[in-house]
């Protein structure tokens, strides 16, 4: 479980590579290797007062040092005589450390001030009808809203104050991994990840109930055609509908109350998928897709779908964003290099509890990260969108057809530091991405629209 004050250390490797080879007609990844290691110290030292000082550091160690002195003094106090007085003063400070990992990465612990997860109020003017009306249609339903002077914006984050780090995408040799299904949880548990789905083909694995992880059931089904891949988390198959149009598939495992997403929307090939354009976009709203598939990088360079992201939502196509693994190789290396135990999906929720995690998941309160754990929290302050992270880096906002409307260095004295971007009311959607040594961060979007004129959002439905 990670914490809003914790930021673990992760190595992330570059692969880029040249070839390309299917591995038995499925999918492939690549990414870097992620360890996270907290280091507490705790002093203690008890003089005539007590006084408890808390440093958090952040190091590849965990150590835990008390130490306590004793002592009896007797003076005057204030002009007083001099008596014998014990008084005991408890403080607590919280210091924050910077440090850097092997590769150079930026590492800040962050106490995340200033009303994370709050209910937006807006500030003076809050237009609360406006959002009662725009949160009333169908499509946005259950959403968030801040909504000024006929501008609003629509959300999915929730006040939840941790997140919990998870793999979403994970072969076993049930079908074409090379581990056994308790070998592949336990190495995810051993590498602290919170919480692990097995999405063998057409096959829901049982649990294999290692401690210390949770986990989700799952599959990854073909639908209508080789490589258009839909991963479904929950207990039912659909592997009967293997030769219907992805759509039919979509709304199968959704009428089963699961959860889904898109895999490797660009897999083999960026400019030929097997996932053409004409399919992925005329899929309903909403959806959920893989930006970063860490297989498909590391094997053809074709993990980024970013491309097909800020196209779909362009479209006023509603889509969330996960980073997954897709692990075949117990050893973690594929062709281009190490690519296992790289990326996460991160999900606010009060536990993780597979039916705490899943519901969350169904409402698009998760991020997704590349490479290093990175944690982020995500915020609505009247039309400013904010973003607070503890990793040095590039933070850009991104708006209609991919546009960059804003960007903000975080480095030194600025991690910690609320980014933010102020919306005009044209964006159609903002999304965030955060670029720094430990790989990319990406947020779900945040949907814009002015219920004026649906007109210039692109016809983005807002209830009017």
């Amino acid at each position: 479980m990670r914490t809003i004050r914790g930021l673990p250390l992760a190595v992330l490797a570059t692969v880029l590579i040249a070839g390309c080879s299917d591995g038995g007609g499925n999918d492939i990844d690549a990414g870097p290797d992620s360890s996270s290691d907290t280091d507490t110290d705790t002093d203690t030292d008890t003089d005539t007062d007590t006084d408890t000082d808390t440093d958090t550091d952040i190091d590849t160690d965990t150590e835990t040092d008390t130490d306590t002195d004793t002592e009896i003094d007797a003076g005057k106090d204030a002009g007083t005589d001099t008596d014998s007085d014990t008084d005991t003063d408890i403080d607590t400070d919280t210091d924050t450390d910077t440090g850097s990992d092997d590769d150079g990465m930026e590492i800040h612990l962050c106490a995340f001030d200033g009303g994370i997860g709050e209910e937006a109020d807006g500030g003076a003017g809050q237009d609360l009808e406006c959002c009662e009306l725009v949160t009333g249609s169908v499509s946005f339903q259950g959403y968030e809203c801040s909504c000024l002077d006929g501008v609003a914006i629509l959300y999915t984050y929730r006040d939840e104050a941790t997140d919990f780090r998870g793999q979403l995408h994970v072969h076993t040799e049930t079908s074409n991994g090379d581990e056994l299904p308790e070998d592949m949880v336990l190495a995810y548990q051993e590498r602290e990840y919170d919480f692990v789905a097995l999405t063998d083909h057409n096959t829901i694995n049982g649990d294999p109930g290692v401690p210390g992880i949770s986990y989700l059931f799952g599959d990854e089904e073909n639908a209508s055609g080789g490589g258009r891949h839909i991963l479904h988390y929950g207990t039912s198959l659909f592997s009967d509908l293997g030769a219907s149009a992805p759509q039919v598939m979509i709304d199968a495992i959704e009428s089963a109350g699961q959860f889904f997403e898109i895999a490797h929307p660009n897999w083999p090939d960026a400019e030929a998928p097997y996932l053409p354009d004409d399919i992925l976009y005329s899929l309903e709203s909403p959806l959920t897709i893989e930006v970063w598939n860490a297989f498909a990088e590391s094997y053809c360079n074709a993990g980024n779908s970013e491309n097909r992201l800020d196209t779909l939502l362009s479209m006023g196509v509603q889509v969330s964003v996960t980073a997954v693994d897709d692990c075949h190789h117990g050893s973690g290396t594929g062709a281009g290099g190490p690519y296992c135990f790289t990326t996460s999906t991160n999900v606010f929720s009060p536990t993780a509890l597979p039916e705490d995690l899943i519901a969350n998941l169904k409402g698009g309160n998760f991020y997704a990260s590349s490479g290093a754990y990175n944690p982020m929290r995500f915020d609505v302050q009247g039309l400013s969108i904010v973003v607070w992270t503890c990793a040095s880096g590039l933070v850009e906002f991104i708006a209609l057809d991919g546009e960059v409307v804003g960007s903000q260095l975080l480095s030194g004295s600025t991690v910690g530091v609320p980014a933010s971007y102020d919306v005009v009311g044209d964006e159609v959607y903002v999304r965030i991405r955060h670029t720094g040594d430990g790989g990319v961060t990406w947020s779900n979007p945040f949907y814009v629209c002015d219920v004026n004129d649906t007109a210039a959002d692109g016809g983005l439905p807002c209830g009017t």
